[in-house]
C-alpha cells in the first residue's frame, strides 16, 4: 500500500502538503503568526485528519517555528510518528519533486533568508548534494556575524557594523565608526549576542546597507536594489571560491564576496550591477569547484542542479546564476507551478518523509 505522509511547513509562509502515493496535494499560504490565520490553518488540518490518516508527519528541524509545535500537537494527541527534517533540504526537494526526478542525486543551491542549520548553525545560502531523505552540505557563503542574532534582519545598520569591524580591524573600524555607542562596541570585541549565517539574504541585508540603498524597510530596498542592477556582470577581483575547513572536510566549499563589499562606494547601479553579477558568477565557481572536487569518473558526473529559496525569486540574480551554471555545463532546476519561496517547503518534506519509510521499509 502506498505511503501516506502529511508535511508541514513554514510561518509566515505556511503551508501543508497531503501525499499518498503518487498524488500531491498542497494547501493555501497562511501566516501562522497571526491569530486567525493560525486557528484557520489548525481547523483546516483538522478536517484533514478526520479522514486521512499518514504515516507520517515530517515538519521542519526550528524548534520555535509554529509548524512544528502543530506537527508535535498531531503527534503527541493522535500519535502520529513525527520526522524532523532539514530546510534547505526540503527547499531542494521540493524542485526535484516537481520535475519527476526525486531520490536521483542532484546538487541543490538553497538561498534565502534563515533555515535551521546542523550544530545550531543559521543557514540560507548553502550548496548541497541531495538523493531522495539524504543530503550533505558541500558548500556555503562565507557566514557573516550577526549582533543581536535575529535584530540584525529589521536593523541592517548591525550588519555593517559587524562586517566592518571583523573586516578591517578594531582601529580602523573606530576611525570610520566613531559615532559606535559603546555597547555595540563591547558586543563586537566580546562577542556579546552573537551568531554568525551563510544566508544570501543577510548578505543583501549588508550590501543594500553599504550600498546606501533606499527603502522603507530590509525587503523594500532589496527590490529596490534588484530593480538597480540593469545590467549585472562579474567583478573578477570581488570574491573569492576555495576550500574551507569544516567538520574535517576536505571537500567543502566557500565563496566570499568580502573583496566586492569593500568596494561598495560605487553608483547605486554600478554597485548593484557588479553585486548581482559577482554573486551569481561566486555560486556558480562554488558549484564547478565542489562538484569537480567530489567526483573524479566523468561517468558518474552530476549535472543537475536545482535552485530554491527566496532569493530566487530575484531575477537578476536567478537569470545570471542560470547563465553561468549552464556555461559551467549544468542543468538548471527550478520550481515550475510552485513558488522557490517557503511555501513549497513543506512538498518537499512530504516527498523526504516518503522516501524515508521507503527506506526504513527495506
Amino acid at each position: 500500500m502506498a505511503s501516506r505522509v502529511l508535511g508541514i511547513a513554514g510561518e509566515k509562509t505556511a503551508t501543508f502538503t497531503v501525499l499518498e502515493g503518487k498524488s500531491a496535494s498542497i494547501g493555501d499560504i497562511y501566516d501562522l503568526t497571526d491569530y486567525d490565520s493560525l486557528t484557520e490553518f489548525r481547523h483546516r488540518l483538522d478536517d484533514i485528519l478526520q479522514n486521512f490518516r499518514p504515516d507520517l508527519i515530517a515538519c521542519d528541524m526550528h524548534p520555535d517555528l509554529l509548524s512544528r509545535r502543530i506537527a508535535e500537537h498531531y503527534n503527541k494527541e493522535q500519535n502520529i510518528p513525527l520526522l524532523y527534517v532539514r530546510h534547505h533540504h526540503a527547499h531542494i526537494a521540493a524542485v526535484l519533486a516537481e520535475h519527476n526526478i526525486f531520490g536521483r542525486a542532484c546538487f541543490g543551491l538553497a538561498l534565502d533568508g534563515y533555515g535551521f542549520g546542523e550544530n545550531n548553525e543559521a543557514w540560507g545560502g548553502e550548496l548541497l548534494y541531495v538523493k531522495g531523505s539524504e543530503y550533505k552540505r558541500i558548500g556555503r557563503l562565507k557566514p557573516l556575524r550577526l549582533i543581536g542574532k535575529d535584530a540584525a534582519a529589521k536593523n541592517t545598520s548591525l550588519l555593517k557594523f559587524a562586517f566592518l569591524y571583523d573586516t578591517l580591524g578594531e582601529s580602523e573600524f573606530i576611525k570610520k565608526e566613531s559615532n559606535i555607542s559603546d555597547i555595540l562596541l563591547q558586543s563586537l570585541q566580546k562577542n556579546i549576542n552573537c551568531t554568525e549565517s551563510s544566508s544570501c539574504g543577510r548578505l543583501f541585508d549588508l550590501a543594500c546597507e553599504l550600498g546606501g540603498i533606499k527603502g522603507d524597510s530590509p525587503l523594500t530596498r532589496i527590490l529596490n536594489f534588484e530593480k538597480t542592477a540593469n545590467n549585472p556582470k562579474t567583478d573578477s577581483s570581488g570574491y573569492t571560491v576555495e576550500r574551507t575547513p569544516y567538520k574535517n572536510d576536505i571537500n567543502f566549499w566557500q565563496a566570499d564576496l568580502t573583496p566586492l563589499l569593500l568596494k561598495a562606494s560605487f553608483s547605486d547601479t554600478e554597485f548593484a550591477n557588479f553585486f548581482h553579477g559577482t554573486l551569481a558568477k561566486a555560486l556558480s565557481d562554488m558549484t564547478k569547484a565542489a562538484a569537480d572536487s567530489l567526483q573524479s569518473d566523468e561517468k558518474d558526473k552530476i549535472t543537475n542542479i536545482a535552485l530554491s529559496g527566496g532569493c530566487i525569486l530575484n531575477k537578476k540574480l536567478t537569470y545570471s546564476l542560470c547563465k553561468n551554471l549552464e556555461s559551467s555545463g549544468f542543468t538548471v532546476l527550478q520550481n515550475k507551478k510552485l513558488s522557490p519561496s517557503d511555501s513549497s517547503v513543506s512538498f518537499g518534506m512530504a516527498y523526504i518523509g516518503n522516501s524515508y519509510l521507503s527506506n526504513t521499509a527495506h
